[in-house]
C-alpha cells in the first residue's frame, strides 16, 4: 500500500459496525477533485472529493449480518477497514449516560460473570477546545477506536448503555450491536448546539450566550487562573467534609449524606476555553459522529438546564432539530429519557424539564419518551446502579413500536376531564393514585381519578391537572409492562393542554 493523503473520518475505524437494513455513509478526505471508489459486500460506489479534498460515500444496506472488509481507493492509496454489520445507536448527554460501569454498583458481579456479547463500542473523545493552531484541550483526549466490548474494558464505557447491550443480545443472542458513546458530565444542551443557533432565540440567546459573555469579558489568563484556584479549594474542603461523615456515619446512604454536608460546588468557574461554554462541545466533539449513521438515538440530559427550566422545551426541540441535520438523517429515532427523581433542586425545576420532555415527544415526528420517574435517589444525583434504567432503554431499541405510558386529553368540559393513557393496554397501581388539581379559586386539591380500563377520569371543575409533577415523584400508576406513566401537567385553558409545544424555532 502506498502512503498518500487518503484517511477516513476517525470514526471509522477497524471494527466499526454499520447498520445492516439501512443506507450508510463512510465518509474521508484525499486530495482535491479526484474521484473516490469504495468497495463493500457486492457493492462499489464512487464519487468525487470536493475542492477541500472532502468526501463521502453512500452505501445501500446490505440486508444481512455479519463481517466483510471495507476497501476505499483515491488515486494510488488504498484504506481497508473491517466492519461488522448490525444494530447501531448513539448514547449522548450528560453525567447519568456518562457514568462509567466501573463506579456503579454491580460492576463486581459483571466481571465475575461476564455476558456472551457480540457488542462493540466508540467512545468518542472528550475534546473540550481546539485553538487556532491545532493546539486540543485536554491534551491526553485521545483518539476514539471501536472495540469489542469485553471484562478487559468495558468499565470505561457507559453503564447505562452496556446494560441495554446485554438486555438486547439476551434477548437477540445473533444481533451484532454497534454503540457510540458522545457525552460529557455537566453540560447543558446548550453545549451541544452551535452559538448561531442560539442567537436566533432571543430567550436562550439571553440565557445561555449572555451570561458567558459577562463571565468571561474584561478578565485575563491570571484572572481565569485564580477563578479556578477557588474553586478548586472549595471542592476539596467539600469532599474532606462528605469523605469525614462517611467514615463517622458508614451506616449512612450515600445520598442521605450528601443532603447533609450538601453538594460537590458546581459549576465551575466559566472562561473562554471551558467546554460549558454554549456550543462548544457542538464544535468539538460532534463533527466525530456527525459522519455516522445510526439506526436509533438515546438523549438523556437535563439536569444541568434547571436553571432554565421554562425554556428547556425549545432548547431539547433545537437541539434535537439541528442533530438530525448534522447526522443528515430527519427521521432518527430519538430516545428521549425522562428524568428520574431528584430533589435537591429549585422548586418544580426537574417536573418542568420532565413536561418539556413530553412536550417534545409529543411534537416531532420518531421521538418517543422513556419515562424512568420510578428510578433516582432523592439526594444523590447520581445514583449507583444502572442496570434498571440500561434494560429498560435496551427493551425499548429492541421494539420501535414500545412506549412508556403517556396522557392524552380526549374530553375536558368544566366537570369532567377524560385523559387515556396511550402505551397501555391494562393499567396497574402501586398505592393510591393520587393527581392535584387547580380550582378557579386558586386553590390546589388532593384527586382520586376513577377508572375505565385504560382511561382515567376525574369529575369537578379544575383548571390544571398534575401528575407527580414535582422534584422527586413517587409513581402510582403502571401499565401492564410495569413502565410509569410519564410525569405531566395540564392546562384547560391553552393549546394542546400544554402536552406540545406551541411555537416553531
Amino acid at each position: 500500500m502506498m502512503i498518500g493523503r487518503l484517511k477516513l473520518s476517525s470514526i471509522f475505524t477497524n471494527d466499526m459496525v454499520v447498520p445492516f437494513d439501512k443506507s450508510f455513509r463512510i465518509s474521508g478526505s484525499t486530495e482535491a477533485n479526484v474521484k473516490v471508489i469504495g468497495i463493500l459486500k457486492d457493492q462499489c460506489v464512487a464519487t468525487y472529493s470536493n475542492s477541500q479534498g472532502s468526501f463521502t460515500l453512500e452505501f445501500h444496506a446490505v440486508n444481512v449480518q455479519g463481517d466483510d472488509l471495507l476497501r476505499v481507493l483515491s488515486n494510488d492509496t488504498e484504506c481497508t477497514r473491517t466492519v461488522h454489520f448490525g444494530q447501531t445507536y448513539l448514547f449522548s448527554g450528560q453525567s447519568n449516560i456518562e457514568f462509567r460501569l466501573k463506579d456503579t454498583l454491580n460492576y463486581q458481579q459483571i466481571l465475575n460473570n461476564f455476558p456472551r456479547l457480540k457488542a462493540y463500542y466508540f467512545e468518542t473523545p472528550q475534546v473540550e477546545y481546539v485553538s487556532a493552531d491545532g493546539h486540543v484541550k485536554p491534551e491526553n483526549a485521545g483518539r476514539g477506536k471501536w472495540e469489542k466490548i469485553s471484562a478487559d474494558n468495558c468499565g470505561d464505557m457507559s453503564a447505562i448503555a452496556f446494560y441495554a447491550a446485554v438486555e438486547m443480545q439476551q434477548n437477540n443472542p445473533n444481533m451484532i450491536i454497534g454503540i457510540v458513546d458522545c457525552y460529557k458530565g455537566g453540560t447543558s444542551a446548550s453545549v451541544w448546539i452551535p452559538r448561531e443557533s442560539l442567537r436566533k432565540s432571543s430567550q436562550l440567546s439571553k440565557a445561555y450566550l449572555k451570561p458567558f459573555n459577562d463571565a468571561i469579558g474584561g478578565k485575563t489568563n491570571a484572572d481565569f487562573n485564580q477563578e479556578q484556584i477557588q474553586y478548586q479549594k472549595k471542592v476539596e474542603i467539600h469532599n474532606r467534609t462528605l469523605a469525614k461523615f462517611i467514615a463517622e456515619n458508614p451506616e449512612v446512604s450515600l445520598s442521605d449524606a450528601k443532603d447533609h454536608v450538601g453538594h460537590t460546588p458546581w459549576p465551575p468557574p466559566m472562561e473562554p476555553t471551558s467546554y460549558l461554554r454554549p456550543g462548544g462541545l457542538f464544535h468539538t466533539m460532534m463533527p466525530v459522529v456527525s459522519p455516522f449513521t445510526f439506526d436509533q438515538m438515546i438523549w438523556y440530559q437535563g439536569e444541568n438546564d434547571s436553571d432554565h427550566a421554562e425554556l428547556y422545551a425549545e432548547l431539547l426541540q433545537l437541539l434535537l432539530n439541528t442533530w438530525r441535520i448534522q447526522l443528515g438523517d430527519d427521521t432518527l429515532l430519538v430516545n428521549l429519557i425522562q428524568l428520574p427523581g431528584y430533589a435537591d433542586e429549585p422548586r418544580d425545576a426537574w417536573a418542568m424539564i420532565r413536561q418539556a420532555q413530553l412536550q417534545v415527544a409529543n411534537t416531532l415526528q420518531n421521538v418517543r419518551l422513556i419515562s424512568i420517574i420510578d428510578t433516582g435517589e432523592k439526594h444523590n444525583i447520581h445514583p449507583t446502579d444502572k442496570a434498571p434504567i440500561g434494560k429498560r432503554i435496551g427493551r425499548f431499541l429492541m421494539d420501535e413500536k414500545a412506549q412508556s405510558p403517556l396522557p392524552s386529553v380526549s374530553q375536558w368540559t368544566r366537570d369532567r376531564l377524560e385523559i387515556d393513557i396511550k402505551g397501555s393496554r391494562q393499567l396497574k397501581f402501586k398505592g393510591t393514585p393520587v393527581f392535584q388539581g387547580k380550582t378557579n379559586d386558586g386553590e390546589w386539591v388532593s384527586i382520586v381519578p376513577s377508572f375505565e380500563k385504560t382511561k382515567l377520569v376525574i369529575n369537578g371543575d379544575y383548571c390544571v391537572v398534575k401528575y407527580q409533577y414535582e422534584n422527586f415523584p413517587r409513581p402510582t400508576i403502571f401499565n401492564e409492562l410495569c413502565l410509569p406513566l410519564a410525569a405531566f401537567k395540564i392546562e384547560r385553558e391553552i393549546q394542546n393542554y400544554g402536552l406540545r409545544i406551541n411555537f416553531r424555532n
